[in-house]
């Protein structure tokens, strides 16, 4: 999800400039609140929630579990 993103986004496109912050900061994600994920990628918590739907799960709850699997 986050690597094809990434892979075929363009560099000034939002997806790949968050899938690349969420991946160069992929082993913190459990610990962070949707609030300090949104910060550190430097887009708005609702940029990051429609995201985090865009790639296919319902909620910033969702991604963090999955990310703990």
């Amino acid at each position: 999800m986050l690597i094809e993103t990434f892979i075929t986004g363009r560099a000034e496109d939002t997806a790949t400039i968050i899938s690349k912050c969420l991946l160069d900061h992929f082993d913190q994600i459990p610990d962070y609140s949707l609030t300090e994920l949104s910060e550190l990628c430097h887009v708005s918590c609702a940029t990051l929630s429609r995201f985090i739907r865009q790639i296919g799960m319902e909620n910033h709850l969702e991604f963090r579990n999955r990310i703990q699997q």
